[in-house]
This record gives C-alpha cells, sequence and structure tokens, in this order.
C-alpha cells in the first residue's frame, strides 16, 4: 500500500504531536493521515488506540490494523467501527504474521 502525504498532512500531525505532547491528552478520534472519510488513513484515539486501515463513511470498514497502547495490535477485518469476520491478535513481544499469505 503506497500513500501519498501532503506538506498540509505533515503540518497537521506535527501539530496534533505537538498538542499531545504539551498536554497529553486526545479528547476525539483524530485522523492523523490519509482519508480517514472515505478510503485509507491513521486514527489517533483518546484512549491511545490506533488503527490504521480502510475507511467507509468515516467508519473503520475493510482491512484494517488496531494497535494498542501497549504495542498489542489486531490485524484483520473490521465493518461498521468492529472487529469482523477474519483476523489475529499479535502481542507486541510476537512476530507480526504475513497476512498476504494466509
Amino acid at each position: 500500500m503506497v500513500m501519498h502525504i501532503t506538506r498540509l498532512q505533515i503540518i497537521s500531525f506535527t501539530f496534533f504531536l505537538s498538542v499531545l505532547f504539551l498536554t497529553g491528552n486526545v479528547y476525539a478520534d483524530v485522523c492523523v493521515m490519509g482519508d480517514c472519510e472515505n478510503g485509507t488513513g491513521t486514527v489517533l484515539m483518546p484512549d491511545g488506540y490506533m488503527y490504521e486501515g480502510e475507511f467507509k463513511k468515516g467508519l473503520k470498514h475493510g482491512k484494517g490494523v488496531m494497535t494498542t497502547p501497549s504495542g498489542d495490535k489486531y490485524i484483520g477485518n473490521f465493518k461498521k467501527d468492529k472487529f469482523d469476520g477474519y483476523g489475529k491478535f499479535i502481542y507486541a513481544d510476537e512476530e507480526e504474521p504475513d497476512m498476504d499469505k494466509e
């Protein structure tokens, strides 16, 4: 997957990290890269989780990776913001599987 990052997205992400660093708080889901409405992007959530993957109508929908604050990951499918169908949970100290082989 190739993502094209614009200068505005870099500035927005830098600003977001500055606010996060200064306050330590995120109060709403923040799209930090890509198209988090209808496309592929990255969202940071107030609870420290991060989602990278496909979106439809602003919801996690399609293939994606949900990362916990501790580094654990769920790699799989999402539908309307929920886990859906096939997926794997990988602990931070485990090796990531190659999802293309399965």
